[in-house]
């Protein structure tokens, strides 16, 4: 299913970022073998567009190849997907690619795109580009990205400020709000500016650290948004990390906020709103 496509290539980055990160040569080998496991034997693999020095391999052993060498010119790279869209058999990933040059020591900071094409989940193709309308195009979306809609800005902007940690404002939100924890441990709803704020500050208050981080904007009508990402902290007392699943489902009538559904199972929200994972 398409859904797993999406979280193999979301996987994939993360197993990159832990490899990186990690002490023990062996830890890293595994880690980056387990990420090149997805693609095909015979996958294409070009990244040509992106690094014209290297030209196009195949199958996981270049895949691995390509990542050796990449680690040759950089140190501490980072990957984050900061967008991922379902196409169909393939996937469109837009990532920020964060390091060092080995060499020059000089900080790098950089935005890439790629395509992923899937059969029978595995990779049978990866194809770098150098930005994300590019690689919209060459795989037949639309030049108009539904994530440039109004409704899906307006989401990026409200998770784009309460990320950073600024919770002074809720001009986004109608003075009617209802927020509703749809399952979980705690289902409940809350109504107006007030409830919603109370609710927010019961969350943080057990808290120590904790970021609401998106992986996913979907537009589904022209009056709701879903997204698709995780809750990550640290509690205050037992100081266990926490790494939790969830979608959201943002409505919106005239420029606000109407109505935020958070779903702890996934495949909850894709049942309520008719949508195929």
């Amino acid at each position: 299913m398409s859904q797993e496509n999406v979280d193999a290539i979301r996987a994939g980055f993360a197993l990159w970022n832990l490899a990186v990160g990690d002490t023990s040569p062996m830890r890293r080998r595994e880690a980056l073998e387990e990420m090149a496991a997805v693609y095909h034997p015979e996958a294409e693999i070009d990244f040509s567009r992106t690094t014209p020095d290297y030209a196009a391999t195949r199958g996981p052993a270049g895949m691995l190849a390509w990542m050796a060498a990449a680690q040759e010119l950089f140190e501490q790279v980072q990957i984050e997907a900061t967008d991922l869209i379902d196409a169909g058999d393939t996937v469109v990933a837009a990532v920020s690619v964060t390091g060092t040059g080995t060499s020059s020591r000089v900080p790098v900071a950089l935005e890439y795109a790629y395509a992923f094409r899937f059969r029978d989940r595995q990779v049978v193709s990866a194809t770098s580009y150098s930005t994300l309308e590019q690689a919209r195009q060459a795989v037949g979306l639309s030049s108009e990205p539904e994530a440039m809609s109004a409704n899906v800005d307006l989401v990026r902007s409200i998770y784009a400020t309460v990320g950073s940690g600024d919770y002074s404002s809720a001009a986004w939100a109608s003075r009617d709000i209802e927020y509703v924890v749809a399952d979980g441990v705690e289902p409940a709803t809350a109504r107006g500016l007030e409830e919603l704020a109370q609710t927010m500050r019961r969350a943080f208050s057990v808290m120590e650290t904790w970021r609401d981080e998106p992986e996913l904007f979907r537009e589904v009508d022209a009056t709701r948004v879903l997204v698709l990402g995780r809750f990550r902290g640290r509690g205050r007392a037992s100081g266990l990390e926490v790494h939790q699943q969830v979608a959201q489902v943002f409505e919106i009538h005239a420029g606000k906020v109407t109505r935020i559904v958070v779903y702890f199972d996934r495949a909850r929200a894709f049942d309520d709103l008719g949508l195929e994972a």
